[in-house]
C-alpha cells in the first residue's frame, strides 16, 4: 500500500510541476502574414483552481468556423479610426465578410481597441477607454484591476489575474508552457489561454463556450520557431495507434508513458524528424502521463487518454 501511494504521488508532482513564466512584454506577438484556424466547441466541464495545470479539452469535437489573419494595422481599411494600433488580424468566417480586431501593445499592457469591426457602428469599440487583455511583465498569481468602456455604454470595472500555468491538451495538439488569464467582471468569469512564444490568446472559456485559434507558425513568416509548437500528438483520446510529430531530434529523440501506478507501460524511440507511428492496442483504457525526452532528460509532458 506504501509502494502504491508513493507511485501515484510521483505521478501528480511529474504531472504538476512545470516551469512558470513571466510574461515580459509584448515584442513576440505572431508575425504579419501568420494564420489561424478558428474552431468553436462547448462543454459542461468548468476550470480548474488555480496552480500548475493540465487543461484537458481532448475530448471535444472542435467545429471549423473560419479563418484568422494576422494583418498590418497601418494598411487596413479602418486604421484612421484606431490609429494607435500596432497589432490587428482579421477574423474571416467560412460565409461573411472580414471583421478586423485592433490591439495596442505598449511597454506595460496589451489592450484591445476594437473587436468584429466592419465600419462605424459595428462590433465593440473600446478606442475612448481600451479594454486591458494583459499587464507587464506579468507573473502567476499577480492581478490589475481597470475600467473599460463600449462605446454609448456605461463605464465598466474588472479585475485580470495570471491565475494559472501549464499544459493545454486539445484533440490532435498539445501546447506547453500555457498561461491562463481570468478575466473577472462583477463575478462573471472568462479565461483566456496564451502561449507565450508566439504571445497570442489560442484558447478561450466563457461559461461552457470555447474559442480556439490552431495558429499555423511557419519558419520563413517567424523565423523563432515557439516551444509550444514543437511537437504533435495524435489523436488524443487515442486507441489502437498514436503519431507523434517533431520538428527535429532536438527537440526530443524518445517517448515513454506512465499508467496511474506510476509504472512505465510503453517506451519508444522516435524518429530523426517527422512522424512516429507507434503501436498501443495492447495498452489499457484510461489516463496515462506522456514524457518526451532528450538524451533521458524529460523535456515536454502532458496527459493521453486510451480509449476503444
Amino acid at each position: 500500500m506504501k509502494i502504491l501511494f508513493t507511485s501515484i504521488t510521483l505521478l501528480l508532482i511529474q504531472l504538476s510541476v512545470v516551469a512558470q513564466q513571466i510574461i515580459e512584454n509584448g515584442t513576440k506577438l505572431p508575425a504579419i502574414g501568420t494564420t489561424a484556424s478558428v474552431q468553436y466547441a462547448s462543454t459542461s466541464q468548468g476550470m480548474r483552481s488555480s496552480g500548475n495545470i493540465v487543461a484537458d479539452f481532448s475530448n471535444l469535437t472542435f467545429t471549423e468556423t473560419g479563418t484568422l489573419n494576422i494583418v498590418d494595422p497601418v494598411t487596413s481599411p479602418y486604421y484612421i479610426a484606431f490609429q494607435n494600433s500596432n497589432f490587428a488580424y482579421t477574423i474571416s468566417p467560412l460565409s461573411g465578410v472580414a471583421r478586423y480586431h485592433y490591439f495596442n501593445a505598449s511597454s506595460d499592457k496589451f489592450e484591445i481597441l476594437a473587436t468584429d469591426y466592419t465600419g462605424p457602428n459595428t462590433g465593440k469599440n473600446y478606442k475612448f477607454n481600451p479594454y486591458q487583455y494583459l499587464s507587464f511583465p506579468f507573473n502567476v498569481n499577480q492581478n490589475f484591476t481597470d475600467t473599460y468602456q463600449l462605446s454609448g455604454e456605461a463605464l465598466q470595472t474588472f479585475t485580470g489575474t495570471y491565475d494559472a500555468f501549464g499544459s493545454l491538451v486539445l484533440p490532435d495538439i498539445t501546447y506547453e508552457n500555457v498561461a491562463r488569464i481570468k478575466l473577472d467582471n462583477s463575478g462573471t468569469a472568462k479565461y483566456v489561454f496564451w502561449s507565450l512564444n508566439p504571445l497570442f490568446p489560442i484558447l478561450s472559456y466563457n461559461n461552457g463556450v470555447i474559442n480556439y485559434y490552431e495558429l499555423a507558425i511557419t519558419t520563413g513568416v517567424n523565423e523563432e520557431r515557439s516551444e509550444n509548437y514543437a511537437f504533435k500528438i495524435f489523436p488524443n483520446p487515442a486507441s489502437d495507434r498514436l503519431f507523434i510529430n517533431i520538428s527535429d531530434k532536438s527537440q526530443a529523440d524518445s517517448f515513454e508513458l506512465i499508467n496511474n501506478m506510476g509504472n512505465t507501460v510503453l517506451e519508444n524511440e522516435l524518429k530523426t524528424a517527422g512522424v512516429t507511428d507507434i503501436g498501443i492496442n495492447q495498452l489499457s483504457p484510461g489516463i496515462y502521463l506522456y514524457n518526451l525526452k532528450l538524451n533521458g532528460v524529460i523535456k515536454r509532458s502532458g496527459r493521453l487518454s486510451i480509449s476503444y
